[in-house]
């Protein structure tokens, strides 16, 4: 039986989600596909736009037939960090043969590549790679452009220039972590269609891979954050209409209706109340807290009245946006380093949905797998003790989001969630 693996978001699930699932059941032969979605948090740092048990529906309702939630010790992390906490999980499985990923490049031996260059501290380009990174690095170079000018110093520029995409980046930490754990899982990578991920504009499919929406106009292709940032500057005006030509008509359907987190401001109250009555030294302890930015930080605060200028304030070359509202994100939660370093290593599959083959799976996923499979945790006991505090942070997480989002906390905590099911063309 062949059963492939994706690690997403679906922020939301879109038509690029939809063709990217098909084509890649297709290209594997998969009788069974397995998405491992973010959940209460994504890999931007920021709170999902749309709750997890939404995004589940929408992806059963378009030919996913296992959804498993990305633990928020992976989805609120670094691309590194993302990827190898959706690889665990996915290798623990016991079942995936094959994993399929986006990329701006579509070419995996170019990706593979730089891998083993990076990788490699042995070898002419391994050795190569590490004495132009430390040259780099020492000059105070960021590590990420200092990773990709020396990737282009020994691999040349075309490789540099992949390492620029994010979804390039994500497949690279992808084959990364395939690598690391010996898996033997396949790996694969389709081309992005439409417009590249963080785009804010939106575009028809192109030519050369355009196809036909039910046989009539092209179908219309945008990234998430485009279609993110036409609900938030509508809010009171369409709603879903608006966005509506980009999903698919089932995705549209669970997403009408629903609501969605739009105000940093909020949470930057939450988060510059914190910052304000911190001591240094406890700030200190938090995960991603290093190299004295927790002064920074606290400065920021005390001078910013606007989440927006609150990053602009906290900002520096070594410390991008991106990392700063990670890190935002795990001051609110109190996640310390010294708990991530406990739980970094803690593989479960807590279950957000199923399709009738599903179902099946996680029979075989339950006797042969080695995650813990957790389908109700208000069910759940006798629960491994990592395992227990790994979803205490999740469940923080899915409060603090509920917060924000001024929705209720106890009907919408992760206790009250439970798996959706998909059967016979209609999903409840």
């Amino acid at each position: 039986m062949r059963v492939t693996g994706i690690i997403a978001e679906y922020d939301p699930f879109h038509n690029g989600h939809r063709y990217q699932l098909k084509k890649a059941a297709e290209m594997t032969g998969a009788d069974a596909v397995v998405i491992v979605i973010s959940g209460s948090f994504t890999q931007r740092g920021m709170p999902s736009f749309y709750d997890k048990a939404v995004r589940a529906r929408a992806a059963l309702r378009n030919g996913a037939d296992l959804v498993i939630e990305l633990p928020y010790l992976f989805s609120c992390n670094a691309g590194s960090e993302f990827a190898r906490g959706g690889v665990g999980i996915l290798d623990r499985l016991g079942v995936v043969t094959d994993l399929v990923f986006g990329s701006e490049c579509d070419d995996l031996n170019m990706l593979s590549r730089i891998v083993r260059v990076t990788s490699e501290t042995e070898g002419k380009e391994g050795a190569a790679f590490v004495r132009e990174l430390k040259r780099l690095t020492g000059r105070g170079l960021p590590y990420p452009l200092a990773v990709c000018q020396a990737v282009s110093c020994v691999c040349g520029g075309e490789y540099a220039e992949l390492l620029k995409k994010p979804n390039n980046v994500l497949g690279v930490e992808y084959l990364r972590s395939l690598s690391r754990l010996g898996s033997k899982i396949v790996p694969g990578c389709i081309g992005r269609k439409g417009a590249d991920h963080g785009e804010s504009g939106i575009s028809p499919a192109d030519e050369k891979n355009g196809e036909k929406s039910g046989g009539q106009d092209e179908e219309k292709f945008a990234s998430a954050s485009a279609l993110r940032r036409i609900l938030k500057e509508a809010e009171e005006d369409g709603g879903i209409g608006l966005i509506e030509a980009y999903l698919p008509e089932g995705s549209a359907q669970i997403f009408r209706g629903e609501s969605f987190f739009c105000d940093m401001q909020e949470m930057y109250r939450m988060l510059r109340c914190r910052l304000i009555t911190s001591d240094p030294a406890e700030l200190r302890s938090i995960y991603t807290v290093s190299e004295g930015i927790e002064n920074r930080l606290k400065r920021a605060a005390l001078s910013s009245e606007s989440w927006e200028e609150f990053l602009d304030e906290a900002g520096t070359k070594r410390y991008t946006e991106a990392r700063i509202r990670r890190t935002a994100a795990h001051i609110l939660n109190g996640l310390t380093q010294k708990q991530y370093e406990s739980l970094k290593d803690t593989f479960y599959a807590r279950i957000l949905g199923f399709s009738e083959t599903g179902a099946k799976l996680l029979r075989r996923i339950r006797r042969t797998g080695r995650a813990e499979v957790i389908s109700n945790l208000s069910a759940a006991s006798h629960l491994d003790a990592k395992t227990a505090a790994a979803l205490a942070c999740e469940s923080r997480a899915t409060d603090l989001r509920n917060l924000m989002a001024k929705r209720p906390l106890l009907p919408f905590s992760d206790r009250r969630i439970i798996p959706s099911f998909f059967r016979d063309g209609t999903g409840s």
